[in-house]
């Protein structure tokens, strides 16, 4: 894993969970994933608070909560940026 900002800071990850963020909604024009109701997000969200240090969470002086990205998203975060971010010309 990679810093998202900073290419000289590098990890290696043993993932002890591994959940899927990414859920396929429709295939070949059906729909195969119904949302979950109101309530349950709410469940969900409160259980995945839970889950937090609580370093995290307290309200003064709470640790930053790192995030690590892969190479590849990295590199499509820094393609795109290039692509959108004028260049600025100094004379």
């Amino acid at each position: 894993c990679e810093h998202a900002f900073d290419v000289t800071k590098r990890c290696r990850v043993l993932a002890s969970k591994i959940e899927p963020i990414l859920i396929p909604v429709y295939e070949k024009g059906k729909v195969v994933h119904r949302s979950p109701s109101l309530a349950q997000r709410r469940k969900y969200c409160q259980e995945q608070i839970k889950s937090f240090r609580a370093d995290y969470l307290r309200y003064s002086n709470p640790t930053p909560y790192k995030v690590s990205v892969s190479t590849s998203l990295r590199e499509l975060t820094q393609k795109l940026w290039r692509q959108e971010v004028p260049v600025v010309d100094y004379q």
